[in-house]
């Protein structure tokens, strides 16, 4: 199989200077900048794939994503390399926030530990590839057979972090699979996740977003139902579950001949899955666990899920040092699948999510609310979150939210274009009143609860002077309003006039300098 070297990192600055890093395989090649964003997204493609990425339309939809972003090409090194790489880039103004590593070669950091595969079973020395080696920048991995592992083997048993804000992560990382020959080739891969990527953002018609929770026996999906009717609302989740009971519910609601038909009913966002399960394939059970039934990678790919996300709690399906692995198939549809979340090894399941659902629920992506949830655990006991979460995997886009829609919305400001309205007779016990028109449009896809509109005059080099607020009522995503602005005792011209929306998420923004307007401005010279 031709071997595959593509990263993609993402950082949150305002400019970087690559060419001072001392790391040779790496080299820059295309950038796309604006100053009104906050963030910033570097790409790394390796050689061999340039050809099959469409760098441009990428950087494109990163942008609209909230992204500024810089192309750059990885030849090759150890983990260790590609680790102080990725700690340059932080070190540079500490905004390094994502990476995405594409590839069947990219460097794989690998964890060891005593785990209890069945339950009564003896305890066997089982490894698991982790990315918390990258994502944590600060701690020291160490290979010293902590819990009797074995020393010395080059793979990672325990952690030591001196820091100041010590075990926390600081780069979210994801890996996009390409080691899934039972899909295709590694090109045809990658060219694929990219097009369903731009076909599920750029949809004409917006849909109602549904999930899809079914959970097997004895395992008990109530937790993780309340935070899915918060997301999606009540009507919009479809849980199916056989309980712990079976003279209550017969065990017999999910096999595999209905888990199956419920991925191809309909269209999911998400779909969470709760089972038994292994590197290539989950485990389901008729009569109550009584009569194993095994759904193989194969078996998802060719029933063709409709679903784009998936949260698997099951052991091992997130272990992408196997070719074909569970997570990597479900989240490579022909048509559908972007991204999934599941674990490399033994777990015990999503636990403690408080951190991680709410960032979903208001629109945040999977890398975010990953960072926030490992974060917080980490703060209350750093050894559990090092057994457990370490081999939390997120594989596929993990800058995907629940809502397949642009992260923010977008407040722009235009002019309209309209004769200027007759004047008023004078009248010299009245204030000089002049009117405006502006046209506000919401972009994004959320509707805004509360818009400010705020206009200055600005003249000369003097500080921008408020000469009007007000407060508008919601305003629908796609839709216009237009604003009629009546301002008193405005200065003599020339000035600038200067009409600032404040977004409802991100609140308001700092006055730029004279000539650097993001798109919630709008500046008219009086003459």
């Amino acid at each position: 199989m031709k071997k595959i070297r593509v990263i993609f990192l993402a950082i949150v600055t305002m400019s970087i200077f690559l060419s001072t890093l001392a790391f040779s395989q790496v080299n820059v090649l295309s950038e796309v900048d604006a100053p009104w964003l906050t963030k910033k997204k570097a790409i790394v493609v390796s050689t061999s794939m340039l050809p099959f990425v469409e760098v441009r339309k990428f950087q494109d939809f990163l942008k609209k994503c909230g992204y500024a972003s810089v192309v750059c090409e990885f030849h090759s090194g150890s983990k260790e390399d590609l680790r102080n790489f990725i700690r340059t880039l932080y070190g540079s103004d500490n905004r390094l926030e994502k990476a995405l590593f594409i590839g069947n070669d990219i460097p794989v950091a690998v964890f060891e530990a005593w785990e209890v595969p069945v339950a009564g079973a003896d305890p066997v020395l089982l490894e698991y590839p982790s990315d918390l080696y990258f994502m944590n920048l600060t701690a020291e991995f160490l290979d010293i057979g902590y819990g009797k592992t074995v020393a010395g083997n080059g793979k990672f048993d325990w952690w030591n972090d001196k820091s100041v804000d010590p075990y926390k992560i600081q780069v979210e990382v994801s890996r996009l699979p390409l080691n899934l020959p039972y899909i295709g080739s590694p090109e045809w891969i990658l060219k694929n996740m990219f097009r369903k990527l731009y076909a599920a953002y750029d949809k004409e018609k917006e849909s109602v977003p549904k999930a899809l929770i079914a959970a097997d026996d004895y395992f008990d999906p109530s937790g993780n139902v309340y935070w899915l009717k918060e997301i999606f609302g009540k009507r919009n989740v479809v849980v199916r579950s056989d309980g712990d009971d079976p003279e209550v519910t017969g065990g017999n609601i999910v096999t595999k001949e209905s888990l199956l038909s419920f991925l191809t009913a309909r269209r999911y966002n998400l779909v969470f899955l709760m089972s038994h399960g292994g590197f290539l394939s989950n485990s389901v059970y008729e009569n109550f666990h009584r009569e194993p039934q095994t759904i193989a990678y194969a078996d998802y790919f060719s029933v063709g899920s409709l679903a784009q996300i998936y949260m698997l709690n099951m052991c091992g399906a997130g272990n992408y040092l196997w070719d074909n692995f569970l997570a990597g198939t479900l989240a490579s549809g022909e048509n559908f699948g972007l991204t999934a979340v599941a674990f490399s090894g033994i777990t015990k399941g999503f636990l403690g999510m408080a951190d991680f659902f709410p960032t979903l629920a208001y629109g945040g992506d999977f890398g975010t609310a990953y960072r926030k949830y490992f974060n917080k655990m980490v703060e209350m006991d750093a050894s559990w979150t090092f057994s457990n979460l370490s081999k939390m995997t997120l594989v596929g886009f993990k800058i995907v939210n629940v809502y397949l829609r642009y992260p923010r919305p977008e407040l722009v400001v235009q002019w309209k274009k309209l004769p200027p309205p007759p004047p008023p007779p004078p009248s010299p016990e009245v204030f000089s009143v002049n009117t405006y028109t502006v046209v506000i449009k919401n972009d994004g896809y959320v509707p805004s609860k509360r818009t400010t509109v705020r206009a200055y005059t600005k003249k000369g080099r003097a500080d921008p002077i408020l000469v009007l607020e007000k407060t508008l009522a919601r305003i629908l995503p796609g839709k216009r309003r237009t604003v009629s602005l009546e301002l008193e005792n405005l200065p003599a011209p020339p000035f600038r006039l200067i009409v600032e929306v404040n977004p409802m998420i991100d609140g308001a923004r700092a006055f730029e300098e004279e000539g650097d307007y993001s798109n919630n401005k709008a500046v008219k010279v009086i003459e």
